[in-house]
């Protein structure tokens, strides 16, 4: 038969018998883990993310598996992974897709001409649908294309306007496609 431990766990309040070093078993265990017996139990307190009105469990950095994710990422756990801006089917969001489209897309049939000769896009309209539209402002009306007002100069702010297609076609440089 195991015979009673006398001794009680050193911290005070703590009437649990001794385990090792002169505390109980959960305080050893804490001991042994943090060099502390007094420090509470990590595992039993519940840490919430620290972006307001967000319930969810840390999972790092003091943000929960979504937050931490757009932190480690864009270096801003709000940071919206999409915009959210409703205009997906307008038509100023496809002339938006298409300029990034000519640029990036060696794909695209009309690369050659944009992308391939250095023309881009500035970052902040990369990278943002709606600094765009900000810029440009709404499409006047059917029958009107994104113009740059240089036609050898980049989509930035300051050298794209809506044009009318037909003055767009006049200002077109000419390819040779031999």
């Amino acid at each position: 038969m195991r015979k009673e431990s006398i001794y009680k766990c050193s911290l005070d309040g703590c009437e649990k018998p001794v385990h090792g070093r002169s505390f109980c078993k959960p305080h050893y265990q804490i001991w042994y883990r943090t060099g502390n017996p007094s420090t509470p139990d990590q595992r039993k307190i519940r840490h919430y993310c620290t972006v307001d009105g967000c319930e969810s469990r840390v999972d790092g950095n003091g943000y929960c598996s979504k937050h931490n994710r757009r932190f480690k990422k864009y270096g801003d756990p709000h940071k919206l992974i999409f915009e959210q801006h409703g205009m997906t089917k307008s038509d100023e969001y496809r002339a938006w897709l298409g300029i990034k489209h000519r640029c990036y897309r060696k794909e695209e049939v009309s690369y050659p001409w944009y992308g391939a000769l250095g023309i881009t896009m500035c970052d902040e309209w990369l990278n943002s649908f709606v600094a765009f539209y900000n810029h440009v402002g709404p499409k006047p009306g059917k029958g009107y294309d994104i113009d740059r007002i240089d036609s050898y100069g980049n989509y930035e702010p300051g050298n794209c306007q809506w044009i009318t297609h037909k003055e767009n076609c006049n200002k077109q440089r000419r390819h040779n496609n031999k």
